[in-house]
């Protein structure tokens, strides 16, 4: 079983939020849950799968949906990274790449403009 946590989105300088949070599977962002405030799905946990890669056709299961609760929105969003690391071999390996390179970037940009984003 891959080692996934749990952590409140944050933007700061604003409190973490208590009904939307990101799974994480080392530094990568894998996933997110939000608790929908408005309209006729209110009060549905909506999730998502966000990790890709080459090879691995990301319609051939379940990425996102709806549900009841936060614990099922959870679940869903970690029985989809397990499929979707299940589906290629180096999936895995190649998410945790691209994030981090993505990071550099960020960090880069950040630099050469002076400012920080935290």
């Amino acid at each position: 079983m891959i080692p996934l946590r749990w952590r409140a989105t944050h933007f700061p300088p604003s409190p973490p939020e208590q009904n939307d949070g990101v799974c994480l599977d080392g530094e990568a962002t894998v996933g997110r849950v939000l608790l929908n405030d408005h309209g006729p799905t209110r009060g549905e946990w909506m999730w998502s799968m966000t990790a890709c890669a080459p090879g691995v056709d990301a319609r051939a299961f379940e990425a996102s949906g709806r549900l009841p609760t936060k614990e099922e929105a959870k679940a869903a969003v970690e029985q989809a990274y397990a499929r979707f690391v299940a589906a290629y071999t180096n999936a895995r390996d190649h998410w945790q790449k691209h994030c981090a390179e993505l990071k550099a970037r960020m960090e880069r940009f950040q630099a050469s403009r002076g400012s920080s984003w935290p």
